[in-house]
């Protein structure tokens, strides 16, 4: 059986660790330490443009986490992305997460 592709969006992912270094007190995000614990069946939040949406990760590895859209998105024909579309991700992409026991 041939793996599912993984979809590349046609814009960037916004990049939550430089958003939160300019913004620290307005844009948070989960810390370096809770981004290395991300597993299989948690739930990570991303955004591309100007979509924020869930992935459920579905794989990890170093510097990348692999997740299919989790959730209905309104700027498909911007991104390129929909429902249930594989896509891979880095960690400095995470603006918010859930584990599998709740919010992290």
């Amino acid at each position: 059986m041939d793996a599912p592709d993984i979809k590349t969006p046609t814009v960037a992912f916004l990049d939550g660790d430089e958003m939160h270094d300019i913004y620290p007190r307005t844009f948070e995000i989960p810390s370096a330490r809770r981004k290395a614990a991300i597993r299989p069946g948690d739930s990570v939040k991303v955004c591309a443009a100007g979509e924020r949406f869930w992935l459920l990760v579905t794989s990890t590895a170093y510097c990348e986490i692999v997740g299919t859209v989790d959730n209905d998105l309104v700027r498909t024909e911007e991104h390129g992305l929909a429902y249930g579309d594989l896509v891979r991700v880095e960690p400095r992409h995470v603006i918010a997460l859930e584990c599998r026991g709740g919010v992290a």
